[in-house]
């Protein structure tokens, strides 16, 4: 089921990641690795929005989306590496 929830959301099919990672997050609830990939798929949409944003070098904006990423799941470190990340790139 993970490379089938991969596969979904490299083609941006993220309400049927959803799916999938919930369901594997059931079966395996100590898996941290699951919620991540979870956070992913639930967020798909605003992660491709940033990734929009810092090809456009619009790094203040992408910071922001993940201050609103750390405000629905505080407990994800991939959104604290990406926030940091656009701050290096602000200076």
């Amino acid at each position: 089921l993970s490379a089938l929830g991969e596969l979904l959301v490299k083609e941006k099919k993220y309400g049927e990641a959803v799916q999938v990672y919930e369901k594997l997050l059931f079966s395996r609830p100590h898996e941290k690795w699951i919620a991540l990939s979870l956070d992913d798929a639930r967020f798909g949409p605003i992660l491709d929005q940033i990734q929009d944003l810092v090809a456009q070098d619009r790094f203040s904006e992408a910071a922001s989306l993940y201050h609103y990423l750390l405000e629905k799941s505080p407990d994800n470190p991939r959104y604290y590496v990406g926030l940091g990340q656009m701050y290096m790139r602000l200076k």
